[in-house]
């Protein structure tokens, strides 16, 4: 059954922060809900602009950096991608130009400031949302909103996968989520006291978290639940507190880092 809006946002004290509609809402939203900023709208002053490029500038890194191995996993069809980004012109029939093509998209969008209007065909797709998970070493969670103010939960994060070579390659993945389980998953957070980052699909809005964070981050309980992100190889109990005490290091470090930056760009 669809959840409303509010029952995913109330466990965590969520409000909505909307942000400037030029076709690039989902990086100010990514900011907005990382930074966890004050009010509900998100100005773009030169400093945040300067910070939302940071973020778009390395999300579009790793999707270049990505390409090759990733077309070769099957995780991106490069003929399918530039169909949607540019519909009224043919791609390239052989793959290789294809890629190519794409990873050359990829760099003008790179080097495109964040406060710069777009057509539609460039917004974000789920390529981008991929990379946002793996930019941010955490899932990111997507709220897919109807006009009846149904909520329905993408989740996105990161994996490996075996190359044709035997490498390893990590790269994103993800999708819709059933509503039972978004729901779940989601009481899971609010328990443990972990922020998902959340993000609003279309028109994009980021979610601001701001009481819970100075709360939670209080109790040192601001930790990422990996477990249920994927599935992990069994490990012995030793080990795995060793792994589970490194990320948690890690991991708050990190955040921590993000957290007074963009805390600093923003104010």
């Amino acid at each position: 059954m669809p959840q409303q809006l509010p029952t995913f946002l109330i466990p965590f004290a969520g409000s909505l922060v909307t942000v400037p509609a030029n076709g690039q809402c989902a990086y100010a939203a990514l900011c907005a809900s990382t930074a966890h900023v004050e009010g509900h709208r998100l100005q773009f002053t030169s400093d945040v602009v300067r910070g939302i490029n940071v973020i778009k500038r390395s999300i579009y890194t790793l999707m270049m950096s990505n390409l090759a191995q990733d077309v070769e996993c099957g995780v991106v069809d490069p003929s399918r991608e530039l169909e949607r980004l540019y519909p009224s012109q043919p791609p390239p029939k052989d793959p290789a130009s294809a890629t190519a093509a794409l990873y050359n998209h990829y760099g003008q969008e790179r080097s495109r400031s964040a406060n710069t209007q777009i057509p539609s065909e460039f917004w974000a797709g789920a390529e981008v949302l991929r990379a946002m998970a793996q930019y941010l070493r955490e899932p990111l969670l997507v709220l897919d909103v109807t006009a009846n103010n149904d909520a329905h939960l993408q989740r996105y994060y990161y994996q490996e996968y075996r190359l044709k070579s035997g490498d390893v390659h990590e790269s994103g993945c993800g999708g819709s989520m059933a509503d039972v389980d978004a729901k779940l998953m989601l009481q899971q957070y609010a328990r443990l006291h972990v922020l998902p980052v959340l993000i609003v699909l279309k028109n994009m809005r980021g979610i601001t978290m701001e009481s819970s964070m100075e709360d939670w981050q209080c109790d040192g309980t601001r930790r990422v639940i990996r477990n249920l992100q994927k599935p992990t190889v069994t490990l012995t109990p030793g080990y795995q507190r060793f792994l589970l005490t490194l990320r948690q290091a890690c991991l708050s470090w990190q955040a921590w880092i993000r957290y007074t930056t963009s805390r600093r760009l923003i104010m």
